[in-house]
């Protein structure tokens, strides 16, 4: 026996397995690609905050290497 879940049109209750049962077909399949649409949100979220903390890392070994060189060029011009 199916039992209707209050405050929803399209779901009931199986009274023998208390499974929720879907019974519109577009409702489900709308929550399904409503899901793999955030679930593709949240990889390529994940991805582009990695690729920043990485471009980060790369912007802070160019600014010390170019801090390098830089001394060593006053080291040069101050020998002179």
């Amino acid at each position: 026996m199916e039992l209707k879940v209050e405050g929803h049109s399209n779901l009931y209750r199986d009274s023998e397995t208390g499974a929720i049962v879907v019974k519109d077909k577009n409702s489900y399949q709308n929550y399904m690609d409503n899901l793999r649409s955030r679930l593709y949100n949240k990889t390529v979220q994940e991805s582009l905050v990695d690729d920043v903390k990485k471009l980060k890392n790369d912007m802070k070994n160019i600014n010390q290497l170019l801090q390098k060189i830089m001394e060593k060029l006053d080291d040069r011009w101050s020998s002179s």
